[in-house]
């Protein structure tokens, strides 16, 4: 078990945006295929990190256990408007809390900034669901994906 003491944050830098790409194809993978499931995607360079990491450095957290990278969240602030465009953790580490700290310091980037308004953009994953009305955000709308057959 890992001691939540272990666990560090720090800002991102460009060096985290490899890792951090692997860390989101995790954690949506989990959401699609569920635990163990294998793929062959291979993450692309994830531009909106990089920019996000030029026009709002400080909105960029990352969350590491021994050096390695386990989770990150990048915010940006437009006036009073806080939008957390990010908040990835690697499936082995949830649990340890490192989503609510991610969210928690991304949420001070925004008051720090003058931010009156918080939001986000997520997917309709339950667990990311509680975090985020845990800390007052409440979801206007649920949108579903369904596939398979029209016919009976």
């Amino acid at each position: 078990m890992i001691d939540e003491h272990k666990i560090s944050y720090r800002l991102m830098t460009e060096s985290d945006i490899a890792p951090a790409a692997y860390v989101r194809k995790a954690a949506l993978e989990s959401i699609d295929r569920g635990p163990g499931a294998a793929s062959k995607w291979v993450p692309t360079f994830p531009r909106t990190v990089q920019h996000l990491l030029c026009t709002d450095p400080h909105g960029s957290v990352a969350a590491e256990i021994d050096g390695l990278i386990v989770g990150y969240a990048q915010a940006f602030v437009r006036g009073d408007n806080w939008v957390l465009s990010q908040l990835f953790v690697q499936p082995e580490a949830h649990s340890l809390g490192v989503g609510a700290a991610l969210l928690g310091r991304a949420e001070d980037y925004g008051r720090a900034n003058g931010a009156r308004i918080f939001s986000v953009v997520s997917t309709a994953q339950p667990v990311s669901q509680a975090l985020y009305m845990r800390h007052g955000m409440f979801a206007l709308g649920i949108g579903y994906r369904m596939s398979g057959d029209l016919e009976p």
